[in-house]
């Protein structure tokens, strides 16, 4: 036990952690960003490549990636947004998130970039009890251009998001790590509740038929 537990040291030692991971599958390969970490290869989604690829969204917490209109982008929690040609490339800092107005005075933790085929690229957000969302400009993807919009609210209905060993604060929940899926017509936001600290630690999805809602819980939750 000892000797593989040295093996796995050593051989993992370059990482800090792979939390809070976000994967895109692009020409065969995946590709995979997680906290505090780089960019990692996979073509089997067993072995894996460490690109080392050097950006600030990498040097925190709970990144994304995303494949927009020829372009890759990534981001981080409240560390902007970056673009590159390729998934492995250099990527170059296009701007912190913004209002029209040039202003912004929130933070955007546990971000999610979300392609809506090349019709749009959507920005998701939220740690407490509230998940965000807005279209982003598409000649500068750091632009705001819808208002703030609340997807998501905490509902004391939904037990599965109230924090508790047993689910059973009716007042609190901490609803975090929003990721946006589209299929068939459906949109589909996956996020989890309510509080990494409890064994009722779950995940939750709402679905509309537009990226910015109305959202409403799936039947299964």
């Amino acid at each position: 036990g000892k000797a593989i537990h040295c093996i796995r040291n050593s051989a993992l030692k370059h990482f800090r952690e792979i939390a809070d991971p976000d994967v895109l599958y692009d020409n065969g390969t995946w590709y995979m960003v997680a906290s505090c970490s780089s960019i990692l290869s996979s073509t089997d989604g067993v072995n894996w490549t460490d690109h080392k690829v050097k950006c600030n969204a990498f040097r925190t917490y709970a990144p994304c990636i995303c494949k927009y209109r020829g372009k890759y982008y990534v981001s981080s929690c409240c560390n902007g947004i970056y673009v590159s040609d390729t998934p492995t490339g250099e990527y170059k800092y296009v701007g912190d998130f913004h209002l029209k107005n040039g202003e912004w005075k929130e933070g955007y933790p546990d971000p999610d970039l979300f392609a809506d085929g090349d019709n749009g690229l959507y920005l998701y957000w939220g740690c407490g009890d509230t998940i965000y969302g807005v279209k982003l400009n598409d000649d500068d993807p750091s632009q705001i251009d819808t208002e703030v919009k609340p997807l998501i609210k905490f509902n004391t209905e939904n037990v599965w998001e109230r924090a508790g060993a047993y689910n059973q604060n009716k007042k609190v929940a901490w609803t975090e790590g929003s990721c946006m899926y589209y299929k068939d017509g459906i949109y589909y936001l996956i996020y989890s509740t309510a509080g990494t600290e409890y064994p009722t630690y779950a995940m939750g999805v709402y679905t509309s038929d537009s990226p910015l809602g109305e959202f409403k819980p799936q039947k299964n939750n």
